[in-house]
Order: C-alpha cells, then sequence, then structure tokens
C-alpha cells in the first residue's frame, strides 16, 4: 500500500513538472503588450474592406522630467471587427489588451447600418468590460481619438470624463454601455439612445 502511494505521488510530480517546464500558461510579455484605452469603428474608406477600427494606446514614457501617458493610434481593418482587431496586433507586433477599453466611438459611416452586428462582438466576448460606454459620433470615430484636449493627454480619458459623471454634477448625458444598448436593441426593435459625441476639446 505504500508503494502504490509512493507511484502516486511521484506520477503527480511528474505531471507537475511536465505542465511547468512545457507551458507559460498563456502569459504575454508586457513589453509587446498594447493597453487600449479606446476604440473607434469605421467603415473602411478603400471599400476592400469592411471596418477599419482604432486603437487609441497608452504608451508610457519612463522619463523624470515627463509622467504623463503619450499616446498613439494604430489601426487595423476586416471584413468583421474581430479580423480588424486581429490586423491591429499583426500589423503592429503589439497584443491589444482591451481589459481598459472604456470607449467605443462608433463613426458616422456606421449609423445607417446594423449596428447590433459591430457590437455584437464586443457583447459576447470577454476581453472588453460589459461597462464599456457607446457613442456615437457626427464625424469619424478616429477623428475624435486624434483630438487633444488642453487638460487630458489622451482623447479617450477627456471622452470618460464627460460621459461618467461623478456625484455632484449635473447628469445631462444618458449613459448606455455595452450590455445596456445590447439588450434595449433586442428588446426595443433597435430603439436604444446613444450620446453624441461632435467634438472635444
Amino acid at each position: 500500500m505504500r508503494f502504490v502511494k509512493a507511484k502516486i505521488f511521484i506520477f503527480i510530480v511528474l505531471f507537475l513538472f511536465l505542465f511547468f517546464f512545457s507551458n507559460d500558461f498563456g502569459l504575454i510579455d508586457i513589453e509587446k503588450t498594447a493597453i487600449v484605452t479606446a476604440l473607434a469603428l469605421d467603415k473602411d474608406s478603400s471599400g476592400e474592406y469592411e471596418y477599419e477600427i482604432t486603437a487609441q494606446i497608452a504608451v508610457p514614457e519612463a522619463s523624470v522630467k515627463n509622467n504623463e501617458n503619450q499616446k498613439a493610434q494604430i489601426s487595423g481593418k476586416g471584413n468583421t471587427v474581430g479580423a480588424a482587431i486581429k490586423n491591429i496586433g499583426d500589423s503592429s507586433g503589439w497584443f491589444p489588451k482591451l481589459s481598459f477599453c472604456n470607449v467605443i466611438i462608433l463613426g458616422s459611416g456606421l449609423l445607417d447600418t446594423n449596428v447590433i452586428k459591430v457590437l455584437d462582438y464586443f457583447s459576447k466576448t470577454l476581453r472588453v468590460q460589459d461597462s464599456a460606454l457607446v457613442v456615437q459620433s457626427e464625424t469619424t470615430g478616429r477623428e475624435i481619438l486624434e483630438k487633444s484636449t488642453p487638460l487630458d493627454n489622451l482623447s479617450s480619458f477627456a471622452l470618460q470624463k464627460i460621459l461618467f459623471k461623478n456625484p455632484g454634477f449635473d447628469m445631462d448625458i444618458a449613459e448606455i454601455d455595452i450590455k445596456t444598448f445590447c439588450s434595449g436593441y433586442y428588446s426595443h426593435s433597435g430603439s436604444s439612445f446613444m450620446p453624441i459625441v461632435k467634438e472635444i476639446g
């Protein structure tokens, strides 16, 4: 009986060592990770693909004098939203980390189409928070991300401050997140309301 227990113990140890030395358990190198703060979705102007997605990425700078995050935009194209996001990673060599994406901007070119086809990806994936806000732009979403504001270096942070009102501020904007929009779309036949972003800065 003691010999059988020793065999089982040795087998478990070898099994754990096999996993430890043969797999990195899906860890991603932080130096190859792009922290996406906002996504802008537009129709591809060239007509070659269905969508063009622009990701605003926070780029930290290790400097004593400058503590601010610099912004960078990377675009990807594809016939589906998932393919366009994958194209961002393929063309940049960075893995787009969407866990910190709190704003999704829909360009004016997508508003005359079935918007749920675009947002369905975000409602089903676990890579983006359900609480990410959805806004529409009177121009292209890319133009909104390229705007600069005097107080915030990242335009996505300025948008979040406008949309996420703290207690004590006047709530003059109706917040719509992905979860609320998708559930409202199916239950009210597409009558969900999105805030319109004209210009920031």
